[in-house]
């Protein structure tokens, strides 16, 4: 058998033995593999495959740290404790105020703002900038605004004002000008509402002076000026001259008229005449058209003096009499502006109605 398969191993061609050659190593490969796989599984104990199948399906519990559960604990405290708040009556608005406004209505003010009473508080917090713009843009008189809600429930409005304090008079036309002194470029022929009207400010820096100390007066001062006159003469360079509509005339100086002006009413009404009142040198009132010699008995009017009546009278004599020539020379020069437009005539026509009106009743008390 050997020699049969070595003649037929010589009559292969060689391709024929080179493929022969080729299949007997494959075999040898193939079953040196299968012989190893077999040794392999014998070796290995299939108790030990088992044991770990069944480990991969046991689920070990899950352990939670301390600092996780202090954590969640916490959280749900909060929760609880922000659903009672919003829940309570605390949580919602109970006061708005409104500070530093004089000119602006109060009601006007809270028109404007989104934030109610019983609002909750959380949510007017986002919507506080919102307001203070709506503020500055609806309202021109207002130059500043600031909204703060407080966890008690209590809103504060804070607003400065820049509003029109009346028209100044350049060239015979009237300019509104505001409480920061800035003068409208839009000219009028004829003054807009019940606007005081400020004449002889010729020098800007004297204006936004003048607009400072007279926003400091009361409302119910402001509201009786009818005119205001820069009437600087040699002895005193910031005179001022009032024309109020109530028919009573002041002279003031610029340093000190907001001072002593806030006590017009009082002097106002202890007057039993329309005339003239002096703030220029202490306080001092005395009928329109009295003359020197008579001055000394005009009375001090003064709530923030105290004196004798005697010591006062003498006073009267000093400032009052040299006081009235200069009064008299400044009527008269601003006599002469008066004809400019027809509104201020009418004002000078009441207010010598109202004196006489003042002066037939006190002649004729009972009317007879």
């Amino acid at each position: 058998m050997p020699m049969k398969k070595k003649k037929d191993d010589e009559n292969l061609t060689p391709w024929a033995r080179y493929q022969k050659e080729h299949n007997q190593r494959n075999r040898t490969k193939k079953s040196s593999k299968l012989g190893g796989a077999k040794r392999g599984t014998a070796k290995k104990h299939p108790g030990k495959k088992r044991n770990k199948l069944t480990q991969k399906k046991v689920r070990q519990p899950l352990h939670i740290g301390k600092g996780i559960k202090i954590g969640l604990l916490s959280l749900i405290g909060i929760l609880i404790l922000v659903t009672i708040y919003l829940c309570a009556p605390i949580s919602r608005v109970q006061t708005i105020a409104v500070q530093g406004n004089k000119r602006v209505e109060k009601s006007d003010i809270l028109k404007k703002v989104t934030v109610r009473k019983n609002d909750v508080i959380p949510a007017t917090w986002f919507k506080e900038r919102g307001d203070e713009a709506r503020l500055i843009h609806k309202l021109p008189d207002l130059k500043d605004a600031q909204i703060s809600v407080s966890l008690l429930g209590n809103v504060k409005i804070k607003v400065r004002e820049n509003a029109v304090m009346g028209y100044v008079v350049r060239n015979k036309y009237y300019y509104a000008v505001r409480q920061d002194g800035t003068v409208s470029k839009k000219s009028a022929t004829q003054p807009d509402g019940d606007y005081p009207v400020f004449r002889q400010f010729k020098d800007n820096q004297v204006l936004k002076r003048f607009l400072s100390e007279y926003a400091k007066l009361p409302n119910e001062v402001q509201n009786d000026v009818a005119e205001v006159d820069y009437t600087a003469t040699k002895k005193e360079r910031h005179q001022l001259h009032f024309f109020m509509n109530d028919g009573n005339e002041v002279y003031a100086v610029l340093n000190t008229f907001a001072k002593k002006m806030k006590y017009y009413p009082e002097i106002s009404a202890s007057m039993k005449k329309r005339g003239i009142v002096d703030l220029q040198v202490g306080a001092y009132s005395y009928p329109r058209g009295q003359s020197d010699e008579s001055s000394t008995s005009s009375t001090s009017t003064d709530p923030t003096e105290e004196g004798s009546q005697s010591s006062d009278s003498k006073k009267n004599s000093l400032s009052v009499g040299p006081s009235a020539k200069s009064k008299s020379a400044d009527s008269s020069s601003s006599s002469s502006i008066d004809n400019v437009d027809y509104q201020t005539q009418q004002r000078r026509a009441t207010q010598n109605s109202v004196q006489g009106f003042t002066a037939t009743d006190e002649e004729n008390p009972d009317g007879n």
